[in-house]
């Protein structure tokens, strides 16, 4: 049996356009491998079939948020990737909150590993 990819885990499948808003090549990389044809892009495209955004910081959140949010336009799946532990102010809660304010909430949680997990946001 073949273990699940965080990519496939984010919902993200094959020949899938994903924008990624990160600010390292390490929070990039934890998508790898993506499903076949499945591509990253640094800035909204029209028919974008993803977003995953990382925040290490409620501040950084906030800014992300703020950038990402009116951009996404029906973009069918939408992840907030944050620390796994020890961030109560990036927590389900804090997210719910933040979002709550653009018309979206928290749906699924996901442990992509010992560091990052990742809350799927859906409309309200």
């Amino acid at each position: 049996m073949t273990e699940t990819t965080n990519a496939e885990q984010l919902r993200i499948r094959p020949e899938a356009v994903v924008w990624v808003v990160a600010t390292s090549i390490e929070e990039t990389a934890l998508l790898d491998p993506l499903p076949q044809g499945a591509v990253t892009v640094d800035e909204p495209v029209e028919n974008m079939d993803a977003v995953v955004l990382f925040a290490e910081s409620h501040e950084q959140l906030v800014t992300a948020l703020d950038e990402v949010l009116p951009r996404v336009g029906s973009t069918p799946v939408i992840w907030v990737v944050r620390p796994a532990q020890g961030h109560l102010d990036i927590g389900r809660d804090a997210i719910a909150t933040l979002v709550g304010e653009y018309g979206w909430r928290p749906a699924d949680d996901t442990i992509l590993d010992e560091t990052w997990a990742a809350v799927r946001l859906v409309p309200a």
